[in-house]
């Protein structure tokens, strides 16, 4: 077979070349991105990786990301500083983008925080603003109620003891011996009328209490007696225990809303209480050596509270229909009162006349609680129940007493008695109740409803 020279040529060369320049290639430079620099033979690649045979025949992965270049001949120092300058360069500014990204990230996370906080607070001033456009109001009520209800007086009490001092230092022949008053609630009745427009509330009303009270004389000293001979008796009428009251106060929502309401109250107060008991009569049957007594009792009180009011107010709308209401309020009151007691004996063979007076400025302080549940009905009419508790205690700032009975005392004693009349109030003041269950109903008119009618 003849071959062409030209193909002996061409076979000739590449036997050549394959011999004389694998040397050059078998061995290539790998320069690291951390400065470090390995020889060896790339034999194998993939996307990501190269593999390297070592000098000893080990092989080696390395990352492509970590790899600033492959030589097939090894640099100079020159070039290898330069290609480590250009690295580290090429790293720092790697690094200052990272930074930069970094921070870039850390600005957009902070910016849409911002935001949403801005976008949650806009939307809490929203739902804010439309619930007190809902929870505006602007209508006028007038509650009435009626129950049965207790007004307990400290006045009798007090007066007993004041009598029982006059009993033993005027040398009287006789004195009754007091324990506490038996009382019998009566109806107590209530009106209440309320202007509210949005936040602010005005009201005004009043309350009436009784009690129809029996006073109670368990028995009689007969002073003049030697031993002390203390007779049985029997008290027979009753008398009206009568407390009214009167109040103006305002009111301010710290926080509207529709369903429920906190309002602080400030108020003025006036109270006026009177007891009038011309139907007592004594009754003591004769004891060993004394007599019959018969004696009638005229007493009478009044007395008149003034002052300042202020508590808070809580209200509550529930199951679309009912409304609950409580009312705390404590009192400031300043009161003058003016008792007179009036003993007068009805026994032909030993008739006798004893009365005194005791006037008192007082300062007062009370806490009142008033509980009430309404549930709407229709056209404006609500039916509601409630309880309402107050408790007032006293404390003497000035007392005069005066004596009036058929003895003419020596001024001494009138000192002495006028001294421990002022100790005896300071010790046993009065302290008043006034208690009530009311059943009631409720007109409102409502301003707002009233308009969008028109």
């Amino acid at each position: 077979m003849h071959r062409s020279p030209r193909f002996g040529f061409i076979f000739i060369l590449s036997f050549l070349l394959s011999f004389s320049f694998s040397p050059l290639f078998a061995e290539q430079t790998v320069y690291l991105r951390n400065g470090k620099v390995l020889k060896g033979e790339v034999i194998k690649q993939t996307p990501t990786v190269i593999i390297v045979r070592m000098p000893d025949g080990t092989e080696q992965e390395i990352k492509k990301t970590a790899i600033l270049k492959v030589s097939f001949k090894e640099l100079s120092a020159q070039d290898l500083k330069a290609e480590e300058e250009k690295a580290k360069k090429q790293k720092e500014e790697q690094e200052k983008a990272s930074k930069l990204a970094d921070e870039e990230k850390e600005k957009a996370a902070k910016l849409a925080e911002d935001e949403k906080k801005k976008a949650a607070a806009e939307e809490a001033k929203s739902k804010r603003a439309k619930e007190m456009e809902e929870a505006k109001r602007h209508y006028i009520q007038l509650l009435l109620g009626f129950g049965p209800g207790h007004y307990i007086s400290g006045a009798p009490q007090y007066y007993d003891n004041i009598e029982n001092v006059g009993t033993f230092l005027n040398d009287f022949s006789a004195g009754p011996l007091h324990t506490a008053p038996v009382r019998k609630g009566k109806f107590s009745r209530t009106i209440h009328l309320r202007y509210a427009w949005n936040r602010l509330v005005v009201e005004t009303g009043g309350s009436y209490f009784e009690s129809s009270t029996t006073s109670s004389y368990p028995g009689t000293l007969r002073l003049s007696d030697s031993p002390l001979v203390i007779q049985n008796t029997f008290t027979t009428g009753t008398y009206p225990e009568k407390y009214k009251q009167v109040y103006g106060q305002i009111s301010y929502s710290v926080y509207p809303n529709k369903k429920f309401d906190i309002r602080p109250i400030v108020g003025i107060q006036r109270i006026i209480t009177n007891t009038v008991d011309k139907n007592s009569v004594l009754l003591s049957p004769a004891a060993p050596g004394g007599f019959d007594l018969i004696l009638r009792k005229d007493n009478s009180f009044s007395e008149t509270m003034r002052g300042t009011s202020a508590g808070l107010a809580f209200e509550m709308k529930f199951a679309e229909k009912f409304e609950g209401r409580i009312e705390v309020l404590s009192y400031n009151l300043n009161a003058s009162s003016r008792g007179e007691r009036g003993d007068y004996s009805l026994n032909l063979s030993n008739g006798y006349r004893n009365k005194y007076g005791v006037s008192n400025d007082w300062k007062i302080t009370g806490t009142s609680v008033n509980l009430r549940l309404l549930y709407q009905w229709k056209y404006g009419i609500s039916f509601w129940a409630g309880i309402s508790a107050a408790t007032y205690q006293y404390k003497a700032v000035n007392t005069v007493a005066a004596f009036n009975d058929n003895s003419t005392p020596d001024p001494v004693v009138l000192l002495l008695q006028a001294k421990l009349i002022n100790g005896l109030t300071q010790m046993v003041a009065p302290e008043a109740k006034v208690s009530a269950l009311y059943f009631g109903a409720a007109y409102t008119f409502d301003f707002m409803k009233s308009n969008k009618t028109e």
